[in-house]
């Protein structure tokens, strides 16, 4: 186990206790000097008067686009305000102002420099607070009253509405007016000579010649066009035909090859396939054979062979294949026509849509520069206007501010003499000297302590520290400090020193 570390305080309570007188002499000696510094002190009394000051500053505003917020717009006036008055108000210019007016408020060698820093501004809202320090009650009023004084015709300079202003937009009014009368004058002579309605009518006849040239051409051209699409259809219908006839012609073939064949086995002609022959072969070949004009029916029917027959096949099959090859040419043709020329009547259309469409750009071209020359007349005489009519509401507005108001800073009240100083503070100053000397005192004697651990002390058997100190004090034996004996009852002096007195403690 180990023993428990711990601060012995009563160490610090017996240096305190031998330390006493030091400690009472020293915050005595300070509280009795600042005591007297007070009372030999000159006594300062402060007056106070305040300015109402209220935001009455005209802006002008030709355009609303950048404009803040409420809000926004009322807090940077609220604070720019404070900080230019409170500047305003300890400038060097007013002390200037009240050292003229009242020469007798500056001491003997005082410049007016010194009036600044006896002068404290603070503003509360639209109050301006002055507080003027002086030695002498009436002294300070009469310095607080001055100063306020000086501070609202300062105030009125700078922020009041003077006559030159009025002046100024008076003039800029008329210049304006001058500015405005000119545009107007400008845009009614252009309206005047402006052919802007003769030129949009000729563009509307026009317009409705051209469209009527236009159809008319159109429609020529489309006929033509779609003549040749029905051509087209038409030849295609007709080798749809004609195959489809081949076809046909094929299977009478076959169905007569097939008669031919039977014949053949039993050894007989006939004339109806003789004459079903020649009828497909004057289908096939487009008409019948001149040796065949003439039959006689009474005779013989003719041959038929098989060679004539398969040879009529393959005429019939090639004449097939060349349809059906100029068919499907055609079917993908079907809609590309061929450019066709122009017709004499086409030709005086065209020529006729030709200098219609000139004439149309031409006007339009025209019609368009005289708009924008009127554009440009008109925003020119609306900036005009806008301009002037601005001026001319502003300048109402501070004929009528000027009439009615007659400075920007008002008296919220005057200074009276004050009855009591501010300073110096006698009782406060001699109470923090005191406080100040004790804990002076408290350090200083920690720090002999510390450098000079030597100090006297009676032992007596079994006591020491604070006991023995309370002890030596009741029996009297405060000529034990001297060196000298006591009454014969063995005890001594003996000196040792703090750090040895520590260690039997812990002991």
């Amino acid at each position: 186990m180990y023993e428990e570390e711990f601060i012995d305080l009563r160490v610090y309570l017996d240096i305190l206790l031998r330390r006493r007188r030091v400690i009472i002499v020293v915050t005595l000696v300070a509280a009795l000097t600042a005591f007297m510094v007070s009372a030999v002190l000159p006594p300062t009394y402060e007056a106070k008067a305040a300015l109402s000051v209220g935001s009455r500053r005209s802006n002008i505003t030709l355009t609303e686009d950048f404009v803040l917020s409420e809000e926004e717009a009322t807090l940077v006036e609220l604070k720019g305000q404070e900080d230019a008055l409170t500047e305003i108000a300890q400038s060097l210019a007013v002390a200037e102002m009240v050292a003229q007016a009242q020469p007798g408020l500056l001491e003997e060698e005082q410049s007016s420099n010194a009036l600044v820093h006896a002068i404290e501004v603070q503003t509360k809202g639209d109050l301006l607070l002055l507080t003027a320090s002086a030695g002498d009650p009436q002294r300070a009023a009469a310095l607080a009253n001055a100063w306020m004084e000086a501070m609202s015709e300062q105030i009125d300079v700078v922020y009041a509405l003077s006559p030159e202003t009025i002046a100024e937009i008076e003039s800029q009014r008329d210049i304006s007016q001058q500015e405005y009368k000119e545009a107007q004058s400008k845009l009614e002579a252009f309206l005047g000579i402006s052919q802007l309605a003769e030129l949009q009518s000729r563009v509307q006849v026009a317009r409705a010649s051209l469209n009527k040239y236009e159809d008319s051409l159109a429609q020529s051209m489309a006929s033509r066009y779609t003549e040749q699409i029905d051509e087209q259809k038409n030849r295609l219908a007709a080798l749809y035909a004609e195959e489809s006839q081949i076809r046909q012609q094929l299977l009478n073939v076959q169905s007569l090859a097939g008669q031919l064949s039977e014949r053949a086995d039993s050894g007989t002609d006939s004339w109806g396939l003789a004459l079903a022959f020649v009828n497909l072969q004057a289908g096939a070949y487009g008409g019948i054979p001149a040796e065949m004009l003439q039959l006689d029916l009474s005779g013989p029917a003719p041959n038929v062979q098989l060679a004539e027959v398969a040879e009529l096949v393959t005429t019939l099959l090639n004449k097939q294949a060349e349809i059906q090859q100029e068919s499907a040419t055609l079917a993908e043709q079907l809609g590309d026509v061929q450019p066709v020329e122009s017709t004499a009547t086409e030709s005086v259309v065209e020529q006729q849509v030709k200098a219609l469409t000139g004439e149309v750009a031409s006007l339009e071209a025209q019609i368009e520069q005289q708009e924008a020359q009127k554009k440009e007349l008109t925003a020119a005489r609306d900036v005009a206007w806008t301009t002037y009519k601005s001026l001319l509401d502003k300048l109402h507005e501070l004929q009528v501010e000027n009439s009615i108001s007659t400075s920007e800073a008002r008296v919220a009240f005057a200074a009276l003499p004050p009855t009591n100083p501010t300073s110096p503070r006698k009782l406060l100053n001699t109470a923090l000297a005191g406080v100040v000397g004790l804990m002076l005192a408290v350090g200083s004697v920690f720090v002999m302590e510390y450098l000079f651990p030597a100090t006297v002390e009676q032992e007596m058997p079994g006591m020491s520290g604070v006991a023995g100190w309370l002890l030596a004090e009741a029996s009297g034996l405060s000529d034990l400090k001297s060196g000298g004996n006591g009454n014969g009852n063995g005890q001594h002096v003996k000196v040792i020193g703090l750090a040895e007195e520590q260690v039997s403690r812990s002991e």
